[in-house]
């Protein structure tokens, strides 16, 4: 909409201002989701099963049926690099396909801990304020395999019971799902 506006040339010449000004739009709409989500619990629901059984289908159906908005994320290269918590539905996200080696194992736990919410969200230019109410994570892999398959964890520090107590809620779809 400001590139119609005030023409692509201008937007060029401040986008350098304008992403500044985003950037302190994300920490004060995040600073304020912040107190207004104190003591309540993210909410992270684990679907999984084979390629075509519907396990995006279904994560987005969840969220329509509660009339919640939301952003899918699934680059795996970079994960929150479209993610915004100034619209909002960046407070529900769906991490569509999820890879072990996606993030760092210690990153995942801290974007998926229910209870700590004052966190970002790793991106490569740089890191994302995130607001994250409810989490989707959709993969071909159940979540102990998912921990199985994750590379460079240290077993003492890091285990998947650390995982597992943030789940809320695991699905398993199988080919009989897919249509």
């Amino acid at each position: 909409q400001l590139i119609d506006e005030i023409g692509i040339l201008e937007y060029a010449k401040r986008k350098r201002t304008l992403d500044a000004v985003e950037q302190l739009l994300e920490v004060r709409r995040q600073e304020q989701w912040l107190k207004d989500f104190k003591g309540q619990k993210c909410e992270v629901f684990w679907i999984y099963g084979p390629a075509g059984s519907g396990k995006t289908t279904l994560a987005k159906k969840a969220f329509e049926n509660l009339d919640l908005s939301y952003t899918i994320l699934g680059s795996s290269k970079d994960p929150f690099q479209p993610y915004s918590c100034i619209e909002d539905k960046g407070r529900n996200i769906i991490l569509d396909d999820l890879r072990p080696n996606a993030f760092e194992y210690a990153d995942l736990l801290k974007i998926l801990d229910p209870d700590q919410h004052d966190k970002m969200g790793p991106a490569r230019y740089r890191d994302r304020p995130l607001t994250l109410e409810k989490i989707i994570i959709t993969t071909p892999y159940s979540p102990s395999e998912f921990y199985a398959a994750t590379k460079n964890i240290d077993a003492k520090i890091d285990t998947y019971d650390q995982l597992k107590r943030r789940i809320k809620k695991i699905v398993k779809l199988n080919s009989k799902n897919i249509k």
